[in-house]
């Protein structure tokens, strides 16, 4: 860990030009409240970007993350979990820290990432607080990968001409946040947490955009002795944990997805887009095989240039656990942005094993 800080930081020294940096901070404030439970909670993330350009066409990122939340259980019972800020507490994790070489097309970066930096971040996406308009949980619920709030050691590519665009990452195969010896973002371990791999696809038009992409995971390290029958005797245990050991070195995990977003309507101060997504899971083994959703967004700009926009998905998975076979939701979302505050307020409706569920948040976003 700390010879790959010191190799960042001497790089940046070494490269360093007069050139002015960037800083931004951005804080959001979820109150939520679960009806069917009646519970009540309080979550906070503050996120910190620093770039400095070094060189004549690199720069230096920092991005840190921290996250408070006043009670540590959760308002629902669900699996996708409603909020995209949910989390247990972290006093500070690194989301960011590398070094990016820019070319005139393309980008090349080298450091810690989290991979919600790059995949599923599209304007439509992003819009709607359910984790699952993220990373799609036939990848987030299957594997332990760099996803809010963990990073971990990655090569990441992006290529963006007129029309297409192209990106590709190479993670460790598993995530972390901490600070320890054994628990910190820039470990390396093959052996253990295998490999990530992901890339994707899309291609732009006048009113929209297409996306696909498909994601690599080598589960060497995954072995569960809780999985074996309590009947077994210890030595037979020790024989069937190392025959699925050496059955699970060699597996490799493929998941693929596909998502377009489109403005079927434009006016000079508004428009109208939908959103269809799906990905897929091929291992019968893992939690979650597909995910799907619809949506739409309307967006309006007042004579104040004050932004509104009202958002509806609705998404399920299809899940492993034969107490939740599936679980669906539907988001209603509306926002009012002004500048650099944006207010917030989002139902969420829940089905699953545990029933119907509803969810009232209340979100501010304050960027500086």
């Amino acid at each position: 860990m700390k010879y790959t800080i010191t190799f960042l930081c001497a790089a940046a020294v070494y490269n360093v030009r007069a050139a002015s940096p960037s800083f931004n901070i951005e804080y959001t404030s979820e109150g939520q409240y679960g009806i069917t439970s009646r519970k009540a909670n309080f979550v906070n993330l503050l996120r910190t970007d620093f770039e400095q350009p070094v060189h004549k066409s690199g720069s230096l990122s920092l991005a840190t993350i921290h996250i408070y939340k006043i009670k540590r259980y959760c308002v629902a019972d669900d699996y996708l979990t409603f909020s995209n800020i949910e989390e247990d507490r972290t006093p500070v994790a690194i989301a960011i820290l590398g070094y990016t070489r820019h070319f005139s097309h393309s980008d090349l970066f080298f450091g810690v990432r989290n991979m919600n930096e790059d995949y599923f971040a599209s304007p439509l996406t992003s819009f709607f607080t359910n984790s699952s308009c993220g990373i799609y949980p036939t990848i987030s619920t299957n594997y332990p990968i760099a996803n809010y709030p963990v990073s971990s050691l990655c090569v990441h590519y992006k290529l963006s001409t007129e029309k297409w665009g192209v990106k590709g990452s190479i993670y460790n195969g598993a995530g972390y946040n901490g600070w320890t010896k054994n628990d910190n973002p820039f470990i390396i371990n093959l052996k253990k947490d295998g490999v990530m791999g992901l890339t994707e696809l899309n291609y732009n038009t006048d009113y929209g955009t297409i996306y696909c992409g498909t994601s690599v995971h080598n589960l060497m390290h995954i072995y569960d002795e809780a999985l074996l029958p309590a009947t077994e005797t210890l030595e037979s245990q020790e024989k069937n944990s190392a025959q699925s050991t050496q059955s699970i070195i060699t597996k490799m995990n493929f998941a693929w997805w596909t998502y377009a977003e489109f403005d079927i309507l434009r006016g000079e101060r508004g428009n109208i887009s939908c959103i269809a997504q799906y990905s897929r899971n091929t291992s019968s083994d893992n939690f979650c095989h597909n995910y799907y959703g619809v949506g739409g967004l309307c967006s309006y700009t007042d004579r104040h240039n004050n932004v509104h926009r009202l958002g509806v998905i609705s998404a399920g998975a299809k899940l492993k656990d034969k107490e939740c076979s599936q679980e669906l939701f539907t988001e209603i979302c509306y926002a009012f942005e002004k500048g650099c505050f944006t207010l917030k307020p989002v139902i969420h409706i829940i089905n699953n094993s545990a029933g119907n569920q509803c969810v009232m948040m209340m979100r501010i976003i304050i960027s500086i």
